[in-house]
């Protein structure tokens, strides 16, 4: 599983482009270039992953690994 986090958004999905897709219009990005974080983890070892009101990485099991930080 993937989850990307931007600015004011985050998404979960299966590749890396679901999940770009839920995170922008979850936060409003539409096409625009925003700066991301990609994190890659298995479901079975990473029970819970999420971000938190405060912007920060959360998760239960194994540390999810950041794939690609792109800035803007």
């Amino acid at each position: 599983m993937i989850l990307v986090m931007m600015q004011h958004a985050w998404g979960k999905g299966e590749t890396i482009d679901e999940a770009d897709k839920i995170a922008r219009r979850e936060g409003g990005h539409g096409r625009k270039k925003v700066s991301r974080i990609v994190f890659h983890y298995d479901p079975e070892k990473t029970t819970k992953t999420y971000i938190d009101g405060m912007g920060r990485l959360c998760w239960e099991g194994e540390r999810p690994l950041e794939v690609e930080r792109v800035k803007v």
